[in-house]
């Protein structure tokens, strides 16, 4: 195996890294974001509940 190859299969594998990690930084973010969407949706529903005990 020549050491262009070496280079060439280097460069593969980095580029797929890459695009992997892109990947799993996008995943983690929508986790996140889904995550305190839900807190905050059980926010507004105990304001709301609370808002009518309050009536």
């Amino acid at each position: 195996m020549k050491i262009e190859d070496l280079q060439q299969a280097w460069q593969e594998y980095n580029e797929k890294l890459q695009k992997n990690l892109t990947l799993n930084e996008e995943l983690l973010r929508q986790m996140n974001i889904k995550s305190i969407q839900k807190e905050v949706q059980i926010l507004y529903y105990n304001e709301f509940l609370g808002f009518f005990y309050i009536l």
